[in-house]
């Protein structure tokens, strides 16, 4: 998969099914000009922002039909998430007029944007370290309040800042040493030894803190796995629809019901974990090759 930055991308940002609102990004350096063809009668309006900007929009959908009235929401170059000119149109959240309106920006020269390419762009523009997008996608993966805190708290900084600060840290003690080399014939000490073991010892303490919040952040994101493994026709299928609380899986008298694996999330109590129902353990035929390749994905499954 690659990406390109160069150019416009739309998407809908708003969640899927019917809704009060909706909502339809775009961003790249072309943004005004096709904002300028759906929208022209504001296209004089847009022109001249150079701060962010809410407008009472009308959105040209068809020549013959009159404008849809709508929120546009427009930010200049380097004032929005992904540091290039970036627009919201906020509208009914009818799901066909949605598609209408990116099948309309793309006629005017935006693309799809793929998964996760507004984010990208944020980062390759400095608007978002590696950590924040890592916290991002913890926020839209997110099964439990658990999840979502620890990914807003590290989307606000809670990872970046600590380690932004050893790095500025590291890289000081760095100078100190390398200046204490260059004039080593001179009388001049820029950091005892006595304060650089000090200051070691303080970074070191930083740094095992940092370790341990990260795996505790791993731990929690960790999901469960149960796997359900055994001979067939054992209840497995059964054990699985009864947990997840639907009929996921097939369930019949004969044997070889389950070919490839099923998987459910749910909670047992309070536990959020994945449930995978695998292919009953037995003896494939030569001759049966999707037997075979059913008890080698369940092996695979339950490693």
């Amino acid at each position: 998969m690659s990406f390109l930055t160069d150019d416009v991308i739309t998407a809908i940002a708003s969640a899927p099914g019917p809704a009060n609102q909706g909502i339809v990004r775009v961003s790249g350096p072309g943004t005004l000009s096709v904002l300028a063809a759906c929208f022209p009668d504001d296209a004089e309006t847009l022109a001249t922002v150079i701060s962010p900007q809410r407008i009472q929009g009308r959105l040209q959908l068809h020549p013959e039909v009159a404008p849809l009235p709508c929120q546009l929401y427009f930010w200049p170059d380097q004032r929005s998430y992904t540091r290039q000119p970036s627009a919201e149109i906020h509208l009914a959240g009818s799901p066909p007029l949605l598609d209408i309106t990116v099948e309309m920006l793309c006629q005017q020269g935006a693309r799809l944007a793929q998964p996760g390419e507004f984010t990208m762009r944020a980062f390759l523009a400095g608007r978002l370290d590696l950590t924040q997008v890592e916290a991002v996608l913890g926020v839209i993966d997110a099964t439990n309040q658990r999840e979502l805190d620890i990914a807003l708290t590290q989307l606000a900084g809670g990872l970046a800042t600590p380690l932004h600060t050893l790095r500025e840290q590291l890289l000081t003690l760095l100078a100190h040493l390398e200046a204490g080399l260059d004039f080593v014939e001179e009388d001049i000490q820029f950091i005892s030894p006595a304060e650089l073991l000090q200051q070691l010892d303080e970074i070191s303490h930083v740094m095992t803190t940092t370790l341990d919040q990260i795996r505790d952040r791993d731990e929690h994101n960790s999901q469960i796995r149960i796997v359900l493994r055994g001979a067939p026709n054992v209840g497995k299928s059964s054990l699985l629809n009864a947990l997840a609380g639907d009929s996921a899986a097939l369930v019949g008298a004969e044997q070889g019901t389950t070919r490839d694996y099923v998987t459910r999330r749910c909670k047992i109590n309070t536990l959020e974990c994945l449930l995978i129902d695998t292919a009953g353990t037995t003896q494939a035929t030569g001759h049966d090759r999707v037997a075979q390749q059913a008890q080698q994905v369940a092996r695979e499954q339950a490693a």
